[in-house]
């Protein structure tokens, strides 16, 4: 894309200083710290919007089961806010996404309180899907819950598909994939490798099941997947928690997205909290 003013393009690696020259406001910003090994990814593109040599706005997409664009790491230069090209990006690059003939799904993940990037999305017509409330355990001993033993492991790839293909109803609207990951509930998700990379387990009259993997953002966190608001209720539910937790040293906590009619039943002594996540997204015509 080419206006009077600005050109947009893949970028590479020789695009890294114009990237470390935006004045963007961050500190220690993750994407300048990982841009290499994002253009390195596979799954992962990344654009940036130029005016003559400078960059001014980036963003990019990361795909999952080749069907699934993901738009993210949007950042604007403070020297060009207020001037929609923050949406000018995305715009483009949706329409890029649109002669991606295996693309059926374009959506983005963004904090309550991040006005600008919810602005943008709005002019963009992405729709709001659901909102995850993030908690970290931190002092399972603190967690005031319904007791209970350890749940059963899951242990094949069959079994562990045929669980999350016979959930009927789920209370997240969406599948948290990772953590800051959340994606439509869709059964190219569940591939082997997935799966083998997670504990599963079921309760003892198989109506609820867990689904943990660790996930590395920054620090380990043990991504403990649940699909219902009645956390407090399940006798059980964090002692199993806690036993996989025992199994990885490393983890700085255990992730759990919940609903926003759940979020309210955590508290804040045993968990920590982050500003919930808000998932937009539309199926392409």
């Amino acid at each position: 894309m080419e206006t009077e003013l600005v050109t947009l393009r893949k970028l590479t690696e020789n695009d890294y200083d114009a990237l470390i020259n935006m004045q963007t406001g961050l500190e220690n910003d993750y994407v300048v710290r990982i841009f290499h090994n994002l253009l390195e990814r596979e799954n992962n593109v990344m654009y940036g919007l130029f005016d003559k040599d400078r960059m001014i706005a980036v963003s990019g997409y990361t795909l999952f089961s080749n069907k699934f664009a993901m738009l993210g790491r949007l950042r604007t230069d403070k020297r060009y806010r207020g001037k929609g090209f923050g949406t000018e990006i995305l715009r483009a690059i949706i329409e890029e996404l649109r002669t991606i003939p295996s693309i059926e799904f374009v959506s983005a993940n963004t904090q309550l309180h991040n006005y600008s990037a919810r602005k943008a999305l709005t002019k963009l017509d992405l729709p709001h899907l659901t909102t995850l409330h993030p908690f970290i355990l931190k002092d399972p001993h603190l967690v005031k819950s319904t007791p209970g033993e350890v749940w059963d492991t899951v242990n094949t790839v069959e079994e562990k598909r045929n669980f999350l293909q016979s959930l009927k109803g789920n209370a997240l609207g969406a599948f948290p994939y990772e953590a800051y990951y959340p994606l439509p509930f869709d059964e190219s998700l569940f591939t082997d490798d997935y799966l083998k990379d997670g504990t599963f387990y079921v309760n003892s009259d198989r109506t609820r099941f867990l689904f943990c993997k660790v996930d590395q953002k920054g620090n380990l966190y043990l991504n403990s997947k649940y699909f219902w608001n009645d956390h407090f209720e399940q006798p059980g539910l964090f002692e199993t928690i806690q036993h996989e937790w025992s199994k990885h040293a490393d983890v700085y906590g255990a992730w759990m997205d919940v609903s926003s009619e759940a979020a309210h039943t955590f508290s804040s002594d045993a968990f920590e909290t982050q500003d919930p996540w808000l998932l937009y997204g539309f199926k392409l015509s």
